[in-house]
């Protein structure tokens, strides 16, 4: 005969963490907060997440993750990360143009770093060039940066991008 054991649930208080924050920095009269879910596996393995929380807009398909830094009145620097890449990929970038008086930003494009993962739809072709289009213009209206005088830095797949947001918004 084989004793079966029996496993003890380890009792833990539900919101112990199970939620990460992150608060939308530029919004200050109407202050929001956004969870993002920890999923089971990860907690069980006391994983954290390894991406940094930085300010969040809540667009059309879900949080964007973005950070813009340097002096409001300055020239605007937009980056595009690559494929799988993250608003991090510029971190070191971003430091040494805000010294030159530039104001960056960076931000993650949906389905990458901590900005929502939209359901793909091959008939729609979500994750196409359009598609991350027109979350950087709602990113940038959200900013009131859309207006601005820019420069585009992109790598990979954000070259791309890049590129058309350059086609579409120079004169």
């Amino acid at each position: 005969w084989k004793k079966k054991k029996k496993k003890k649930k380890k009792k833990t208080n539900k919101n112990e963490n199970e939620n990460e924050t992150a608060k939308d920095k530029n919004n200050n009269d109407d202050e929001k907060f956004i969870t993002y879910k920890i999923p089971k596996y990860l907690r069980k393995r006391n994983i954290k997440c390894p991406f940094i929380y930085k300010q969040v807009f809540y667009g059309k398909y879900g949080i964007v993750n973005y950070d813009l830094q340097g002096i409001n009145k300055e020239t605007l620097v937009i980056t595009f990360h690559g494929l799988n890449g993250t608003n991090l990929t510029f971190l070191e970038i971003q430091k040494i143009l805000i010294r030159y008086k530039f104001q960056v930003l960076n931000f993650d494009l949906y389905g990458h770093g901590l900005s929502a993962c939209p359901k793909y739809n091959h008939r729609n072709k979500t994750y196409g060039i359009d598609f991350f289009l027109s979350q950087t213009e709602e990113l940038l209206t959200h900013l009131n940066l859309l207006n601005r005088n820019f420069y585009l830095i992109g790598f990979s797949m954000g070259c791309i991008i890049a590129t058309n947001f350059a086609k579409k918004y120079i004169k």
